[in-house]
């Protein structure tokens, strides 16, 4: 979608330049767009918190989980767009 408006080229590695030029220019509806990713990105580590919790409370952190929690516990800081977050974050201070 950047690509087909000219915000990037594909094989561009700057994502944030093209993030910034979305928000600084006339283009609500691709910031629309960012803001919906965020959210969903959010939604999904909510998601993941609660299923973390929900392992914790059944089968603790105990051996002989196949290493479940400590799975689940590195999982509870990924992001499907770390760089929109980024961005986001460095936008709002």
């Amino acid at each position: 979608m950047l690509e087909r408006r000219g915000f990037m080229q594909a094989d561009d590695p700057n994502l944030l330049v093209a993030i910034a030029r979305i928000y600084d220019g006339n283009h609500r509806d691709l910031a629309d767009v960012a803001h919906a990713l965020s959210q969903y990105d959010e939604a999904f580590s909510d998601c993941r918190w609660q299923h973390f919790q929900l392992v914790l409370g059944t089968i603790g952190d105990s051996t002989g989980t196949g290493g479940t929690t400590t799975y689940l516990r590195q999982q509870l800081l990924s992001r499907f767009l770390p760089e929109l977050v980024n961005f986001r974050t460095k936008l709002f201070r």
